[in-house]
């Protein structure tokens, strides 16, 4: 299973049923890339979509709510989406392997003073990945 997700209401079973449907996304995000990759794997178009750029924080709300009819998210608010009454995956970034990665950049001097705490934060990550 891939981190990324579309997630959307139990009334859309496939990508191609969000035409004309309202899609959240964090514009300045992996979520255009999450969308571009979901595009590739479907028949569906950009111009199909009604966006609506909206922060991570905020989608959980507009989803129950039904302000949107489906969210592009990553961890922890996706976990939180998935948890709502109704609400399935339509897509995940496990169906376009490596086409988002996290990195983490660390600092020789870092690594050397603190590699305990470095493994910790390497573990805490992974998980909130699941």
């Amino acid at each position: 299973m891939g981190g990324d997700i579309i997630v959307s209401t139990s009334d859309l079973k496939n990508l191609e049923q969000l035409a004309g449907k309202r899609l959240a996304l964090e514009l300045a995000s992996v979520n255009v890339l999450v969308l571009a990759g979901a595009l590739a794997k479907s028949d569906l178009h950009l111009n199909q979509l009604d966006l609506v750029p909206l922060p991570q924080g905020e989608m959980p709300l507009a989803v129950a709510k039904k302000r949107v009819d489906a969210a592009i998210s990553y961890p922890p608010v996706s976990l939180e989406l998935t948890a709502l009454p109704g609400v399935h995956r339509l897509f995940d970034t496990a169906q376009t392997p490596n086409a988002v990665l996290d990195v983490l950049i660390v600092a020789e001097e870092v690594i050397e003073k603190h590699p305990r705490e470095l493994q910790r934060v390497i573990r805490s990550h992974n998980e909130a990945l699941l």
